[in-house]
């Protein structure tokens, strides 16, 4: 009989939020060699993925990313909203850039990016996504102080503030 290493998972442990490694061994005698296997809808889905690299939008990512914040627990509360709060930007060749403001925000998206890119890759039919994180340059972030600043931002989100600011004959302080 022999063995042959079929997965090996993390698992979380109980002391200080450290993962352990386990093992999982399946056994196959000489008799189950000849014989063909079952195709599992896992098997068939894996086989699929496989050879998936289908075209897709900015905004079909950035709707099924948002899915993916969404389907997140209580617990992963911080990783939600770094995801909701740094959308992805499709580039070329099935890369897409995420932008992050600070460290943690990186290590949050980093470290689940296995099963985000696992649920990205299945939903948009491609195998082929990779991600890029970088941090947002300084000059990029727009900060408004003043009275004036605050409203010429908001007026370049929404020209219709204009229009209310004439109707109801409002001034700025």
């Amino acid at each position: 009989m022999t063995h042959s290493r079929e997965e090996s998972k993390r698992t979380p442990s109980t002391g200080g939020g450290r993962g352990e490694v386990s093992s999982t061994y399946r056994s196959t005698s000489l008799k189950e060699l000849g014989k063909e296997k079952a195709i599992t809808p896992t098997t068939l889905l894996t086989s699929q993925l496989k050879n998936a690299n289908s075209d897709f939008s900015q905004d079909d990512l950035v709707k099924y990313w948002i899915e993916y914040a969404n389907s997140l627990t209580i617990e992963k509360i911080h990783l939600k909203n770094t995801l909701l709060s740094c959308k992805p930007v499709l580039k070329e060749n099935f890369i897409f850039e995420v932008a992050v403001y600070n460290p943690s925000q990186k290590d949050e998206i980093f470290d689940s990016s296995p099963l985000l890119l696992g649920h990205l890759c299945e939903r948009l039919n491609n195998n082929r996504i990779k991600m890029d994180i970088r941090f947002v340059e300084k000059d990029e972030i727009e900060m408004v102080y003043t009275t004036t600043e605050k409203y010429d931002y908001l007026l370049k989100k929404n020209p219709n503030i204009e229009k209310l600011k004439e109707l109801f004959n409002l001034t700025m302080e």
